[in-house]
């Protein structure tokens, strides 16, 4: 399912999804590549707290990086910035920027940036936050914003921008009964893997005979 969301050149994109589905994965390689792609291309990453601000730098960005033998030969060296809440490439001079806001966006202020990338969304008061951090962006010639998160309830921020969205859901046909399922709930799981919901199947999906089908296309 993945290459349709690193493709696409959206200037919007909301990624609602299940934990442990790699969303903070998608993110980071998206701030990375952006920085040795374009020159002098600047992406701001916020989270709801410190604590996961920090650890996405260290666990996600900075792990990518020194575990690619490409990006620390040609895009490394000790005359950039390379700390938790900034990193800097050299040869395209492009910069990551990282800080925090769950209700007060004070902090994030500042930076002019041409990507957005809003992670656990679901925990911030996303009315009060994004106004502020989209600002940030105001100048630029290119603006992207990304969404990310795991909705706890019905009434929250990336519910509303769920709502507004495309609704893109990874369809799975079924290779038994030849109807196509998406998995919303745990009871999609089988003992094995997802299983078809439609009466009288449950045989197993296979998650790579998947599609993106838009449920709102003219969002």
């Amino acid at each position: 399912m993945f290459p349709a969301i690193y493709n696409g050149d959206y200037e919007k994109l909301v990624l609602m999804t299940c934990r442990q589905v790699g969303k903070s994965t998608t993110l980071a390689n998206y701030c990375i590549i952006d920085s040795i792609t374009r020159q002098y291309f600047a992406t701001y990453y916020i989270s709801p707290s410190q604590e996961t601000t920090q650890k996405f730098s260290v666990d996600r960005l900075s792990a990518t990086v020194e575990g690619s033998p490409l990006i620390k030969e040609h895009f490394t060296d000790g005359k950039v910035s390379d700390r938790v809440l900034s990193r800097e490439f050299a040869r395209t001079n492009s910069k990551i920027f990282l800080s925090y806001a769950s209700d007060n966006a004070d902090r994030c202020r500042g930076p002019s940036v041409n990507r957005v990338l809003f992670d656990e969304v679901q925990d911030m008061l996303l009315d009060t936050v994004a106004p502020v951090v989209l600002e940030c962006y105001r100048e630029q010639d290119e603006q992207y914003e990304m969404y990310c998160g795991t909705p706890k309830t019905m009434e929250n921020g990336i519910q509303h921008l769920w709502v507004a969205s495309t609704q893109s859901e990874w369809l799975i046909k079924c290779d038994a009964c030849g109807k196509h399922n998406a998995i919303r709930s745990e009871k999609s799981m089988g003992v094995d893997g997802p299983i078809c919901l439609h009466a009288g199947c449950s045989a197993y999906l296979n998650p790579r005979h998947g599609f993106w089908y838009d449920v709102n296309p003219k969002a």
